[in-house]
């Protein structure tokens, strides 16, 4: 089967590169998209954030993050010291589109993280399983703790496609969006614990 579909790739070969554009150019008006939602979102909210999507951590030259605004401190890359982001879960984004992932269509999928500044990735995903386990937001193929997982209906961005207007497309997004700031009073004991810990360290 994999020669067949070798030589059915290469006879389509040109076809098949101009879809790979086609899917690049639609990645981007889609992450226009998120941006400028997200970014509306955080200024009715009273968040901090840079809303360039889908991160650093998977396109260096974009910064996606987002926190409340009581987490705010001077940092060198984000200025905060808890903050969520964009996270993946199944094969990393760079083995298939990121639309594939927000819409579910492909392995895996996308959701919130929370990052902080004072612990290693090891020790941070440690505590999270520890202390957040009532939260039951990890999805199965998640090890790192908390996740908020969403996913963008694919029929709903076909139609914001053709006609220019995401907003109904980007609903989801939105209803994600909300549910943070509902997680924060749980969230917050693990929070404190680790401010607290970072300073009895430090001191």
């Amino acid at each position: 089967m994999s020669v067949e579909l070798d030589a059915l790739i290469l006879d389509n070969l040109g076809e098949l590169t101009e879809t790979a554009q086609r899917i690049e150019d639609l990645e981007k008006r889609v992450f226009a998209a998120v941006g400028e939602v997200s970014r509306a979102w955080a200024a009715r909210n009273g968040w901090i954030g840079e809303f360039t999507f889908p991160g650093y951590d998977y396109h260096e030259e974009t910064q996606y993050w987002l926190a409340p605004a009581a987490w705010r401190i001077p940092g060198e890359d984000v200025d905060a010291d808890f903050w969520f982001i964009p996270g993946a879960w199944g094969p990393p984004p760079r083995y298939q589109s990121w639309l594939a992932s927000l819409t579910g269509t492909g392995q895996g999928g996308v959701g919130f993280r929370l990052i902080q500044d004072y612990l290693t990735d090891r020790q941070w995903a440690g505590r999270q399983r520890r202390e957040i386990k009532s939260l039951s937001l990890a999805v199965p193929h998640d090890e790192d703790g908390f996740f908020l997982a969403f996913t963008l209906d694919n029929a709903a961005l076909a139609a914001a496609a053709w006609n220019g207007d995401f907003g109904k497309a980007m609903e989801p997004l939105i209803a994600a969006l909300d549910r943070l700031p509902q997680l924060l009073p749980v969230l917050e004991g693990l929070i404190a614990s680790v401010r607290q810990q970072a300073q009895a360290s430090s001191a």
